[in-house]
């Protein structure tokens, strides 16, 4: 079946877009000829670099963008007077300058990094135009920042106005499916195998929706629809869903460990657990309000069955009591997660609400300072060229340098993203040559100059709302403003355009060169960089230097995973086995649960813990220090001496519930870390310990009845 074409992908939304940022460009333009601004195109050029299809997006950008145009404005205005004698050092300022503001803006997941990216290429465009004549730079800064917010108030106030689509209802939808997928995976999480191919492939799926989302939230906040309200509950929501991925690959483990290890030689034990298993495939189907009455009675069930046990003994409870905890947490986070789904949509019960909302996310600093470096460079290169060849296009060059690389490195391959500004350069050149050496010759007045860019802006302005090709659309429509450069008076110098064309050809021929020399957009090394990363931030919630914050870690995490899920298409459909993010963390989770324990448990068998954890700290430093995840054999042998250790010693301390949690938590770690080894023989070193009753009797044992493992099941 082949794909469709771009025309076919064309909705009746997409067009009615188009017509409304078509409009907008028009208001700009007459606003811009209305105050006899110099350089109007920019004011119609920058309606559709603020223009996107929802609302939210328009007025959340349109807000970011005035900042980061008024502070390039303020830096332009300071360097250029004071660096007028030496334009050598303020080119290198320029492009410092623009190669900072990127790099901080690529550490910003959020559309608050518009800011300084518009920052950092808004003072090279105002800088380098004005280089030759610095005693105007006033001038210029001002005239520029009216004729980019005019632009930008226009494109908000059309979009905002005429036919709004919002966010909110398509977040809304995203969410609902989210849940859908989230009941798929674990249907397929109880079944097994955890660390098969489809579900590595499902829970990347999940990830990757929920990281693509996270921008949107902050969109919310500048749209007044009946989902305005909702974004905190909507973020909150955010960290539940991706907490809910390890704890089900730990639960899927431990449903695994009864039907396949055969650690559990209890067969009526055996049949009631897989009885449990298929109570929680049922609770998963039917609406929302219908799974959620299911699996709370299961969840109450399940709580009572917990009380009810005895402390671990032997394997075979060590197994059970595994099983019960993992399905007890997975549940909890489940129901949290849908009640706060329905509610925020009925608006009923928002009072209560566990958990933050603003965890940090996972942050590149080696690919933002390489991007950075490709910027500085980019700019210096063309100015160095403009200033050899004494090309009186060389500033244009410039200043498409530092946006080319600015916009282009947001794109998960910026030279790709910069390459297509090159095929945007063509296609806008060719239509402002017909637009201004066919058209504009034989017409007079604005309604008729308006229609001579009907055609080619609607065309470009519908693109924008393809995610594969808006980018092209956006450049396409800026890029045509500029070149034909419309006055209040019909002006077209052949030469001057011939410049501006070539200038831009060329920043868009160098910049990607340069870029791809510095950094390296292997999407194979892009996962390494990711899931190191990961294997670090492991190493030292381990070694006791992170903070023990299960969410927070946890999300950070699966955060890695949703960036990691764009790249793993690069694989085919055989994901390499040492990409595991979501078991290793699970393993994180497990790690910091033995951290909150080993205060409460005897000395011994803390201190016993604590160098076991050294262990997985040193394991997990050397994986983070290949190619491949890969570490010697002898850390792998040591480590499970010290797990089976540890084991022991845990299993031979007083009968608590401490001690059970804490064999609940290395029993998760060996079998992530071991899957294949047998765990090994558990006997009370005393008999007489066997009859101690649980240090910590549940509450509502004289109140409620005991409940067998048959009317559970």
């Amino acid at each position: 079946m082949t794909s469709p074409s771009l025309f076919e992908e064309l909705k009746g939304a997409d067009w009615l877009f188009s017509l409304k940022t078509f409009l907008a460009a028009m208001l700009a333009l007459y606003v811009a000829f209305a105050f006899d601004l110099p350089r109007p195109a920019w004011a119609m050029g920058t309606v559709y670099l603020v223009s996107q299809p929802l609302a939210g997006q328009v007025v959340s950008k349109s807000f970011f963008r005035v900042l980061g145009t008024l502070l390039g404005a303020a830096v332009a205005l300071i360097s250029v007077p004071t660096l007028q004698s030496a334009p050598e050092l303020l080119i290198v300022v320029l492009a410092g300058w623009c190669g900072l503001c990127l790099y901080i803006s690529l550490l910003d997941r959020t559309p608050r990094s518009y800011v300084f990216m518009l920052a950092g290429y808004t003072a090279s465009i105002i800088g380098f135009s004005s280089i030759d004549a610095p005693v105007h730079i006033f001038d210029v800064t001002v005239a520029r920042c009216e004729e980019i917010v005019i632009g930008i108030v226009c494109g908000t106030m059309v979009n905002g106005l005429l036919f709004a689509r919002h966010i909110g209802p398509l977040l809304a939808k995203r969410i609902d499916n989210w849940f859908l997928m989230l009941n798929d995976l674990a249907a397929h999480s109880l079944e097994g195998p955890v660390d098969g191919q489809d579900l590595k492939r499902e829970r990347s799926k999940l990830a990757r929706e929920v990281a693509d989302s996270y921008g949107q939230v902050t969109h919310l906040y500048y749209e007044q629809s009946e989902y305005h309200t909702l974004r905190h509950y909507i973020r909150i929501l955010h960290h539940r869903i991706v907490l809910q991925l390890p704890l089900l690959f730990s639960l899927g483990q431990a449903f695994t460990s009864v039907t396949e290890k055969g650690e559990t030689n209890n067969e009526p034990a055996q049949a009631d657990l897989l009885a449990i298993r298929e109570r929680t495939h049922e609770a998963m189907h039917g609406t929302m309000r219908e799974q959620s009455e299911a699996m709370r009675k299961l969840y109450t069930d399940i709580t009572r069955l917990q009380a009810q046990e005895g402390p671990i003994k032997d394997l075979n409870g060590l197994v059970r009591k595994n099983l019960l905890a993992r399905l007890h947490r997975f549940l909890d986070h489940f129901l949290a997660s849908i009640t706060l789904w329905m509610n925020a949509r009925s608006g009923h019960g928002m009072g209560s609400l566990r958990g933050s909302n603003a965890y940090p996310l996972h942050r590149d600093h080696g690919a933002a300072f390489r991007s950075a470096l490709g910027a500085f460079f980019s700019v210096i290169i063309c100015s160095v060229f403009a200033i050899a060849t004494t090309w009186p296009g060389g500033s244009v060059a410039a200043q498409m340098a530092a946006l080319g690389a600015s916009i282009g490195a947001l794109g998960e391959n910026p030279t790709s993203a910069i390459l297509t500004f090159a095929r945007a350069t063509i296609a806008s050149t060719i239509a402002a040559f017909i637009i201004l050496f066919g058209l504009m010759p034989q017409i007079d007045g604005f309604p008729l100059l308006a229609l001579c860019f009907f055609p080619f802006l609607m065309l470009f302005g519908a693109l924008v709302s393809i995610p594969r090709v808006s980018v092209f659309g956006v450049l396409s429509g800026l890029l045509t403003g500029i070149l034909v450069s419309p006055q209040s008076r019909y002006q077209a110098d052949l030469a001057e355009f011939a410049n501006s064309a070539a200038a831009m050809l060329l920043a868009f021929t160098i910049t990607p060169a340069v870029v791809s020399l510095i950094r390296i957009f292997s999407v194979e090394k892009t996962a390494q960089r990711l899931l190191a990363a990961g294997w670090t931030e492991i190493a030292a919630v381990s070694h006791n230097r992170w903070i023990a914050n299960e969410p927070l870690f946890a999300y950070r995490m699966m955060d890695r995973l949703g960036l990691l899920a764009r790249r793993l298409n690069a694989y085919g459909n055989a994901i390499p086995e040492w990409i595991a993010p979501t078991q290793e963390t699970a393993l994180g989770m497990d790690v910091l649960e033995l951290r909150r324990l080993e205060p409460l448990l005897p000395p011994a068998a803390g201190r016993r813990l604590a160098a076991m954890r050294e262990d997985i700290a040193t394991l997990f430093v050397h994986k983070a220090h290949s190619l491949n995840g890969a570490a010697p054999q002898t850390d792998f042998d040591h480590l499970l001496n010290d797990l089976d250790a540890s084991l022991h010693e845990v299993f031979a301390c007083p009968l608590s519930d401490r001690r059970d949690e804490a064999l609940i938590a290395l029993y998760g770690i060996r079998r992530i870390l071991f899957p294949s080894q047998p765990m090994p023989e558990l006997h009370l070193p005393n008999p007489a310990l066997a009859s101690t009753p649980p240090t910590t009797p549940a509450p509502h044992a004289t109140t409620t009845p005991a409940l067998t493992w048959k009317q559970a099941v």
